[in-house]
């Protein structure tokens, strides 16, 4: 796995993991907020900051294990002419595989640490599948940021010579 290709992706997931969290952490906080003028709101607010913000670092840190394990496996038989290819899908699987994972490890905990009902492992569901949509949406689009990167810069449109269809008799 090449710093080359892979580099712009790994140094971007953890400001926008972060940003993102923060957020959903903020649109939590005003919609959750029934009294504006509690003397504790500020220290509520910073604290669901904190949370968000170390929800987001936790999530990103699994996609990009995640990532990192299944792209290595893929990149291990990689011949040299495929040497500034990036592998999108693959990375965008393994940073949802990660978030998937770090979300079954947190309903197995709470599943053996509490004496909750078996119903409420629907939570996990509900937010592992968000939070593995929006992982695997942002590690695509950094991932093709990070493709781009590496093609060299071509014009969008090229210009043809002007030919003549066969059969049709006159010039394009």
């Amino acid at each position: 796995m090449g710093w080359k290709r892979y580099g712009f992706a790994v140094v971007w997931a953890l400001p926008l993991g972060i940003a993102g969290g923060i957020g959903i952490a903020v649109a939590m906080f005003l919609v959750g907020n029934r009294d504006p003028q509690a003397a504790n709101t500020a220290t509520e607010f910073w604290a669901m900051l904190g949370l968000g913000a170390l929800a987001g670092c936790a999530l990103v840190l699994a996609a990009l294990i995640g990532g990192t394990v299944l792209v290595l496996i893929g990149d291990r038989n990689r011949h040299r002419k495929h040497e500034l290819e990036v592998w999108v899908t693959g990375g965008t699987m393994g940073a949802v595989a990660g978030v998937i994972v770090l979300w079954l490890a947190l309903a197995i905990v709470n599943r053996l640490t509490s004496q909750e009902d078996i119903a409420s492992l629907f939570f996990y569901v509900i937010f592992a599948a968000f939070t593995a949509g929006l992982v695997g949406y942002g590690a695509n689009v950094l991932l093709k940021m990070s493709q781009a990167r590496l093609v060299p810069k071509t014009p969008i449109r090229q210009k043809r010579p002007r030919t003549q269809f066969p059969g049709r008799g006159f010039p394009q």
